[in-house]
């Protein structure tokens, strides 16, 4: 068998089964090992999710990893760590160790006996665990990647091989310089009648056009704080400082929070996790971070429990980085630094009947369920308010880690309300319990109810017809320019196109320099104004643009790349039209027949009433009376 990386396999010497590590033109006899993963997503997702569970029970002298990285408050980094998290967008290191997995399952069940690894690859790691693993099988194994002698990059050096007490210094260094001007220069004073209650949430994704005039308005919560209000329910906000366009300075950001405070009845009590910074606090977050950094030392044995249960890979080449920033590094100090915000928060808070925060299971979601906890507050309840994804496996865990219920088990929020049929088929399939899951309307998305079909308006193209394209860049400037150099190498001697327009993700500008394959035009409007000039849509990757373009009717290919997985949201819905490669392209662009691209049905991914009916239940089951 002959394992390529990046390089064209048809150049391969021997006629032998080719797997290629990521998608290419594929000629016979040659398969990808990323459609292979998608054709065993269920076995492989759950493979991985069951080995980080694993991780944090692995005993070391007597007690599991979560014990050790665990203090006397019951915090635990382990919780927090880059691998419980399990972010693609943190650690992208996640699709090669599920494409581990997938190798081993193909080397065992085709029986094979020898592995030539070929083509251009950069990554030694990744290269030493697919050693092991032929080694561990009894196979034999070779390589023949061209040695590169790469130009020495002190900057690249630096960062590989500093020591971690730098990463550490680097970080808080950073961290102090912009937040500490928000610590709280006066106590602030919550709400804390039976009608009110908290929300966590991120200062980002403000309407900065209200805003700025005093109105608070979050465009991730929507018409609900409204509502609330206009009901006499009272609302406290503790945010996550964010710089975005509109906003980009501290300065800003607590001018108009003063604002709001001016006027709590209508606009609720705001304040910053970032307001309980003070010295006594980056004390203790010194000596929380010394006392871990110790116990880490105890953890010099791990490396073993890296080899999941079952199986012959061996992920430490691979993750070695994660853990290390995880338990000593600049990822633990954060890790530090969060607990003691949110524990001095909840500790200062008078008594909260009830709470939302916007879900995603980031590291500091799990201190601040636990410190909710702790301080005995009432029902704390997660809104996932962006799309749900198959492979963004933030959002799912082994059942094992679901149900636990002991003293050092990871902190799970009383409800999940969940604002689509997409997002809770996937809550369940993963094991979740319907006790736990409760319906609500999607907030950021309620505009799309407007957008809705009653009927499918089929759009025909032959061959000879001349075509509008769309392309929407996503947030990762590395994806975005693929999908444009794919779509350039499928644009060769094709006259079947009138016009391409590009319009670039917000957080992801793009100079019209670097696009020099392409005749192209940028735009920055909306969506909703520029969809009816254009007959099909190019998006990139995961970006939830795409769930835009489905309710828009127009017909829409998403393009993932030719190295990750299917992050897209559309990913489960039937119809849906998904491209690696140029060729993909050419197939899409040249179309000559007349089926269209996108079935839609107006209900398959969002709930999107405007009176909030599913809302209004949650909000009578929490005790507020809410018709």
């Amino acid at each position: 068998m002959e394992l390529w990386f990046d390089a064209n396999p048809n150049l391969a010497s021997e006629k032998g089964m080719i797997y290629t590590w990521n998608s290419t033109e594929l000629q016979d006899h040659c398969y990808s090992l990323v459609d292979y993963v998608e054709t065993n997503s269920r076995e492989l997702r759950a493979k991985y999710l069951a080995f980080t569970h694993d991780v944090g029970e692995y005993k070391l002298n007597g007690k599991p990893i979560i014990e050790h990285l665990s203090d006397s408050r019951g915090y635990s980094l382990w919780w927090m760590s880059k691998l419980a998290e399990k972010s693609h967008l943190n650690s992208p290191q996640l699709t090669d160790c599920i494409k581990l997995f997938a190798l081993e399952k193909i080397l065992l069940e085709e029986e094979i006996g020898s592995v030539v690894i070929r083509g251009d690859t950069h990554n030694i790691r990744l290269l030493d665990a697919i050693k092991s693993l032929c080694i561990n099988l009894d196979i034999e194994v070779s390589s023949q990647i061209p040695n590169r002698h790469k130009r020495f990059n002190i900057k690249e050096f630096l960062h590989r091989y500093r020591p971690e007490i730098l990463s550490v210094i680097f970080w808080l260094f950073r961290y102090l310089k912009l937040h500490w001007v928000l610590r709280n220069r006066k106590e602030t004073k919550w709400f804390s009648d039976n009608k009110s209650i908290m929300v966590f949430s991120y200062f980002f994704g403000l309407d900065v056009e209200k805003c700025s005039k005093g109105q608070f308005f979050s465009k991730q919560w929507g018409i609900l704080p409204e509502k609330l209000q206009n009901k006499g329910i009272k609302i406290n906000w503790i945010h996550h400082f964010m710089r975005f366009n509109g906003m980009n300075d501290t300065s800003t950001a607590l001018s108009w929070i003063e604002q709001y405070n001016d006027n709590p009845e209508q606009q609720g009590k705001h304040t910053f996790f970032e307001s309980q910074l003070s010295f006594l606090l980056l004390l203790q977050v010194l000596l929380s971070y010394t006392k871990f950094f110790l116990k880490s030392f105890a953890l010099i044995n791990a490396r073993d429990a890296f080899r999941p249960k079952e199986s012959s890979v061996d992920l430490w080449p691979i993750l070695e980085n994660e853990w290390v920033v995880s338990v000593r590094g600049g990822t633990a100090i954060r890790n530090c630094m969060f607990i003691e915000l949110v524990d001095t928060a909840l500790k200062n808070a008078p008594h909260q009947k009830n709470a939302f925060y916007l879900q995603e299971n980031q590291f500091w979601e799990r201190a601040l369920i636990h410190a909710w906890r702790r301080y005995g507050h009432g029902i704390i309840v997660g809104f996932p308010n962006g799309t749900v994804n198959y492979w963004d496996m933030r959002y799912f865990d082994d059942k094992r880690t679901i149900s636990e219920n002991g003293r050092f088990c990871q902190p799970q929020p009383d409800l999940v309300a969940l604002h689509g049929p997409v997002a809770k088929k996937h809550f369940i399939d993963a094991g979740y319990s319907l006790q736990n899951i409760i319906e609500v309307e999607a907030l950021p998305y309620l505009y799309l109810d407007e957008n809705k079909h009653d009927e499918y308006h089929e759009k025909v193209h032959k061959a000879a017809d001349k075509v509008n394209v769309l392309i929407v860049g996503e947030f990762q400037l590395k994806s975005t320019l693929e999908m444009l150099h794919a779509i350039g190498m499928a644009m060769s001697q094709n006259d079947a196109i009138s016009s391409l327009v590009f319009k670039p993700h917000p957080a992801c500008p793009i100079d019209e320099s670097m696009i020099t394959m392409l005749d192209i035009s940028f735009t920055s409007e909306s969506l909703d104004l520029i969809l009816p000039n254009f007959d099909i849509a190019i998006v990139a990757g995961s970006t939830s643009a795409a769930v835009n373009l489905y309710y828009s009717g127009i017909d829409t290919v998403v393009y993932l790349g030719t190295k990750e997985l299917n992050l897209s949201p559309l990913r489960d819905i039937v119809g849906s039209v998904f491209v690696r490669t140029a060729s993909d392209f050419k197939n899409i662009l040249s179309r000559d027949d007349n089926r269209k691209y996108n079935v839609y049905d107006n209900e398959v991914i969002f709930w999107t009433d405007k009176n909030l009916p599913r809302w209004n239940i949650l909000l009578n089951i929490m005790g507020y009376d809410y018709d």
